[in-house]
């Protein structure tokens, strides 16, 4: 078993595990034992963040999949996703946000295991896999049940409710003992995500007991959003000024403390993205085709070395329209005319308006001077 996968070589179709097949290797002269001899005449093609972990009902980081040539076909297996997470074949990009509807009683993790076919324009064929692993969040505070000392919320530790038969996954399954729970606070729009520059939705913190004493750390919160201690309310507008020069969202993670009368703790997490917005017009980056909306898309500038987030970095020649290709109802692709973006008039007008200005101001200054001449 060269590749240790648990299929011996004698039924495995890729001895080596390195993504071609045995048959594609010994047709192209390379080693199917030896992961590191693989076929040359096609580059390979590459998965950006093919292996990793999120909490349930919390969006995954874009797999994006780049074919080595682009006539390379690439296919895959949308029905091992999770519940919530696509495939754009357009963009060769798998998003979204895992919701796992079917967990068993006991179980917290499940990994989904998605295969990626690869077929390149010589006729070889790479098989490669994505993996994503889903954790259980019964009580959906921010961490999930792996680590979650009190997986439900409901204040009575799973080891307690473990060893008195309740259901450490049920809030509504606790011990028949009396055991005073502690004070739960609830936080009304913990999780958002809000495009830089637009205000965020009001969180207001609201103790389990009114006698609690709530505190946010609000060094975490973006700049411009703040905390009024007298209502427990979190708003205000973000506005990033220090954005990485391709950084597109950032992520504040804001850890709110409720000290109980009782001397118990309740430790609650917000979580608020904010999306930058380069050109302001409404549209994030992220999905934005023309960050600096200079009239040409970010491929283009990208491609012509120039900054797709600055209006001013533009490619040398004059802008043609581009031709995006988006999917039809039918499954076919239509045309998808740009136009030339308004800015580019404006800054044409505003240059002719200060020519003018300054041809006028010769002409006073001249009238000027022959009137002290003349005297």
């Amino acid at each position: 078993d060269t590749d240790h996968d648990g299929t011996p070589d004698v039924t495995d179709t890729d001895d080596d595990g390195d993504g071609y097949t045995d048959v594609d290797e010994v047709a192209h002269g390379t080693n199917p034992k030896d992961p590191t001899s693989v076929p040359t005449t096609t580059p390979q093609t590459t998965i950006s963040n093919p292996n990793q972990t999120v909490i349930d009902e919390q969006p995954i980081t874009n797999i994006v999949i780049t074919p080595g040539d682009p006539a390379t076909v690439i296919t895959v297996d949308t029905s091992k996703l999770p519940n919530g997470v696509t495939y754009n074949p357009t963009t060769h990009t798998i998003s979204g946000t895992p919701d796992v509807t079917n967990w068993t009683p006991t179980e917290e993790t499940r990994t989904f295991e998605i295969p990626v076919t690869v077929q390149n324009p010589d006729g070889t064929t790479a098989n490669k896999k994505i993996k994503i692993t889903v954790q259980r969040d019964t009580d959906g505070d921010g961490t999930p049940d792996v680590t979650d000392t009190d997986d439900d919320g409901d204040g009575i530790p799973d080891t307690e409710e473990a060893a008195r038969g309740t259901d450490p996954k049920d809030a509504n399954s606790r011990p028949a003992a009396v055991i005073t729970p502690v004070a739960q606070p609830t936080i009304n729009n913990p999780i958002q995500t809000v495009i830089d520059g637009n205000p965020i939705t009001n969180i207001v913190i609201t103790p389990g007991d009114p006698a609690s004493v709530v505190t946010v750390d609000t060094p975490n919160l973006p700049n411009g959003v703040t905390y009024d201690p007298s209502t427990n309310t979190i708003s205000g507008t973000p506005n990033i000024t220090d954005w990485g020069t391709t950084e597109e969202t950032r992520n504040f993670q804001v850890t709110v403390t409720v000290q109980n009368p009782d001397g118990t703790t309740v430790t609650r997490t917000i979580d608020i993205t904010v999306e930058r917005d380069t050109d302001g017009d409404g549209d994030p980056d992220v999905t934005d085709l023309d960050d600096d909306n200079d009239g040409y898309t970010d491929v283009e500038e990208v491609a012509n070395g120039t900054d797709p987030k600055d209006a001013n970095s533009r490619p040398a020649s004059a802008p043609q329209p581009s031709s995006p290709s988006t999917p039809s109802a039918s499954g076919s692709s239509s045309t998808v005319q740009r136009t030339a973006q308004t800015s580019d008039a404006t800054n044409l007008f505003g240059y002719a308006t200060s020519m003018t200005f300054f041809a006028t101001l010769l002409l006073i200054l001249a009238f000027i001077r022959k009137e002290q001449s003349a005297k």
